[in-house]
C-alpha cells in the first residue's frame, strides 16, 4: 500500500479532516446537527431520506484509490424519536460485503450495529463508526452513484443513494 493509500485509509486525507478531528465532541455534534438539519430541511434536492423518526442526510463515499476494492460510506443520521434506534445492517449490489467499521486509535473494530441515541446527531465518519463496503464488483469514480439499503431492524429499511465524490466537497 502506498503512503497516500495508507494516509487515506487512516483518515488523514486533508488538513481540513485533521482539523475537524481536533474539535471537541460538542463542536462536532453541533456541526453535524446543523448540517443534518440543513440537509433535511432541503428535502429531496439535498439528497436526504426519512424513515419514521430517523433522518438520514447526504450519503457519500470517496472514490477508491487505484486497485483498492473497499470503500467507506459516510453520512449524517439523526434519531428524532424518544427511544434508541439501531442501524443493524446494510446491503448493496455493487459489493460482496457491507459491514460497520470503527478505527479506534489505529485498531479496526467491526461492530454488529450502530446505536442512535434520541436527539443526538451521528456523523458516519472516518474517525468514528461508518459503513465499510468490501469486494467492489465494479470500478467507481467521482460522480458515480449506487444504491445502499440501510436496515434499522424493527423500525424498517430505507433505500439510499450513495454519491461517489471527493472529500473536498464536504
Amino acid at each position: 500500500m502506498s503512503i497516500r493509500q495508507s494516509q487515506y485509509w487512516n483518515g488523514v486525507r486533508s488538513d481540513a479532516t485533521s482539523a475537524f478531528k481536533t474539535w471537541s465532541w460538542f463542536s462536532r455534534s453541533l456541526f453535524l446537527g446543523i448540517l443534518l438539519a440543513v440537509l433535511v430541511a432541503g428535502g429531496a434536492s439535498a439528497h436526504s431520506y426519512k424513515l419514521g423518526q430517523i433522518s438520514i442526510g447526504h450519503v457519500w463515499s470517496p472514490p477508491p484509490l487505484g486497485g483498492v476494492v473497499s470503500i467507506p460510506v459516510y453520512g449524517a443520521i439523526l434519531n428524532q424519536g424518544t427511544e434508541k434506534a439501531h442501524l443493524i445492517g446494510a446491503e448493496t449490489s455493487v459489493a460482496e460485503t457491507v459491514r460497520f467499521r470503527v478505527d479506534a486509535g489505529g485498531t479496526e473494530l467491526w461492530p454488529t450495529r450502530i446505536t442512535l441515541s434520541p436527539g443526538k446527531p451521528l456523523g458516519l465518519a472516518a474517525w468514528r463508526e461508518h459503513i465499510w463496503i468490501s469486494g467492489l464488483r465494479k470500478p467507481l469514480k467521482p460522480g458515480d452513484t449506487f444504491d445502499l439499503t440501510l436496515d434499522f431492524g424493527e423500525k424498517g429499511k430505507v433505500n439510499t443513494m450513495v454519491i461517489v465524490e471527493e472529500e473536498a466537497g464536504h
